[in-house]
């Protein structure tokens, strides 16, 4: 019996001592494990500070961005009112220097309308003279062409002139 219990005793003990050699290899992983997790975690909180550092980075460039873009508006709309003042502006001077050239033809065509119709007067005012002249002549067929100037009132030269266009 103390055989057998010796047997026993024996494997218990190889088994004790295979036990306790796993559990110096687990506690060995164990020792790796936590290492590694104590990296990873590091490496974790290094990670998170990198990403919040990107945020702030990306939220001050958004910022940035917004306030930009607000400016570049109020420019558009600056420019806009630019354009449209600069078009009302461009319709005015079209139609001033519209006007300006109508008033210039108008100022050009005045003397020419003036000569013709000065021309017109001259040419009634002869038609009239030598319709007076016919008629002086019916009257005083004996009278000469002083007599005649005096009676219309001109030089003997034009009674002449008008003589020759009977």
């Amino acid at each position: 019996m103390i055989g057998e219990y010796k047997e026993k005793i024996d494997s218990l003990s190889g088994q004790v001592d295979a036990m306790k050699v796993t559990n110096e290899n687990n506690q060995a992983l164990i020792g790796e494990y936590k290492e590694k997790i104590d990296s990873l975690s590091g490496q974790i909180v290094e990670r998170e500070v990198q990403l919040k550092d990107l945020k702030e980075v990306l939220a001050a460039r958004l910022e940035n961005s917004t306030k930009k873009n607000a400016e570049l508006h109020k420019q558009k709309g600056k420019m806009k009112a630019t354009n449209k003042n600069n078009q009302t502006l461009t319709e005015y001077k079209e139609k001033v220097d519209s006007w300006l050239v109508s008033q210039s033809t108008n100022h050009q065509s005045e003397p020419q309308a003036k000569e013709e119709k000065s021309l017109q007067k001259a040419k009634t005012e002869r038609k009239s003279k030598k319709k007076k002249l016919k008629q002086l002549l019916k009257e005083h067929p004996k009278a000469t062409e002083n007599e005649l100037a005096e009676l219309l009132g001109v030089d003997s030269s034009y009674i002449i002139e008008l003589r020759k266009e009977f």
